[in-house]
């Protein structure tokens, strides 16, 4: 498959989560080494990759931080790039698209996780 993509920045507050969360999860404790320079720059065109039942590829697009929703680019069984399906609902694993649904996961504010059923239109 063949997209082209504008890269998404990765924010100095994302970078500092990442080093922290390294710090804090004992990977320093054991040793190693956080070096924050090797940290891309750009985060990567998408995040997951989701076949659905009928063969076509799903693939997340990875958003900038603080975007709501979630963003699928759609791709036909022979690699055509068909068009991009947008949520307005955060999504998380797992993730299952159907014929006519989406179904994945999503957090409430409190970070509760719920299971949501999205409907596909026009398909």
């Amino acid at each position: 498959i063949t997209r082209t993509f504008q890269p998404v920045p990765v924010t100095a507050a994302e970078k500092d989560t990442a080093v922290a969360e390294l710090n804090r999860g004992g990977f320093v404790q054991q040793g190693g080494v956080v070096d924050p320079s090797r940290i891309p720059a750009t985060k990567p065109p998408f995040g997951s990759m989701h076949l659905d039942d009928l063969g076509y590829l799903w693939t997340q697009r990875t958003l900038a931080a603080g975007t709501g929703g979630a963003s699928f680019d759609v791709f036909d069984p022979s690699g055509r790039f068909l068009g991009t399906v947008t949520s307005a609902v955060p999504l998380t694993w797992p993730i299952l698209v159907r014929v006519t649904a989406v179904y994945a996961v999503t957090n409430d504010d409190d970070g509760f996780p719920s299971v949501v059923r999205l409907r596909i239109r026009g398909r």
